[in-house]
C-alpha cells in the first residue's frame, strides 16, 4: 500500500461519545508503557473509536461481529471475531497508534512504519490473528502525551462530553492505514532473515510488518466479499 491509499475514519459525536463511555466502563492493564490518566483514557478511546469505524465497515458489507474484546485460549484478548460468509469466524486485531514525533507525518510513518503486531509467540507461524489491521490518528505521540498529561485533576472530575473537549477527539482525525491476513504474513516472513522478524518499543516486542508491504484499505471489502 502506499499513502494516497488511505482512508480518513468518520464518526459521528453520538459514535465518539460511544467510545468514551465504553473506555471509562472499562479497566485494561497498561503492559506497554507507564502512562498518565488521561494519556490512557486516550489511549482505550482511540481504539474504541478504531473499532465502532470497523464495525460499521463490517455491517456494511454483511459481515457479523460475533465477539469483542473476547479471551482467546492463548490467553490473550482479541478486538473482535467476525463471522465470514464461508470461511466461518476469524480472529481480527485492530491497532491504532499516533504519529511518533521523529517521523513528524503520517506519509513518513507509512514509508518507514509497521503494523503493530504484538509478539506474544516463540514463532510467526503461531501467531493466532487472522487479520490485522492498522489506524492512525494525526496527531504526535509524545506532543500529545505532553498536552494531555497537563489536564488538572483526575478523569473522574469531568463528565463524558467535557472529555471529548479536554482530549480534544473531535479535532482528532483517524486513518484507516493497512491490513495483513495470516497468509500474506506468514510469506513477508518467509522473505526475511529471522533476526530481522522483530522490533521493540518500550517494555515490548512486535513482529516485522512493513505497512508498504501491507494491503491498502480499498482492497479489504473485496477480502471480505469473498471470505
Amino acid at each position: 500500500m502506499k499513502y494516497t491509499d488511505i482512508i480518513k475514519i468518520d464518526l459521528t459525536d453520538n459514535e465518539i461519545l460511544e467510545a468514551v463511555k465504553h473506555a471509562r466502563k472499562e479497566s485494561f492493564l497498561d503492559n506497554l508503557r507507564e502512562r498518565n490518566e488521561f494519556v490512557a483514557l486516550d489511549s482505550k478511546i482511540r481504539g474504541y473509536m478504531g473499532e465502532i469505524f470497523l464495525r460499521k465497515l463490517f455491517h456494511n458489507v454483511g459481515i457479523e461481529m460475533v465477539k469483542t474484546n473476547a479471551l482467546q485460549s492463548w490467553g490473550g484478548d482479541s478486538d473482535f471475531e467476525i463471522k465470514t460468509h464461508n470461511s466461518g469466524n476469524l480472529i481480527v486485531e485492530c491497532k491504532t497508534s499516533l504519529i511518533p514525533d521523529s517521523m513528524s507525518t503520517l506519509k513518513n510513518v507509512i514509508s518507514k512504519c509497521d503494523i503493530k503486531i504484538l509478539k506474544r509467540e516463540s514463532d510467526f507461524t503461531e501467531i493466532p490473528i487472522d487479520i490485522h489491521i492498522q489506524i492512525y490518528f494525526n496527531a504526535l505521540r509524545k506532543q500529545r502525551d505532553s498536552k494531555l498529561s497537563q489536564i488538572i485533576g483526575q478523569v473522574k472530575d469531568y463528565s463524558d462530553k467535557q472529555i471529548i473537549e479536554k482530549l480534544g477527539l473531535r479535532e482528532l482525525e483517524g486513518f484507516f492505514v493497512a491490513w495483513i491476513d495470516k497468509e500474506e504474513l506468514n510469506k513477508y516472513m518467509n522473505l526475511i532473515d529471522e533476526a530481522d522478524r522483530v522490533w521493540h518499543f518500550s517494555l515490548r516486542d512486535f513482529w516485522k510488518c512493513p505497512l508498504t508491504w501491507a494491503n491498502a484499505p480499498k482492497d479489504f471489502i473485496e477480502y471480505l466479499n469473498k471470505k
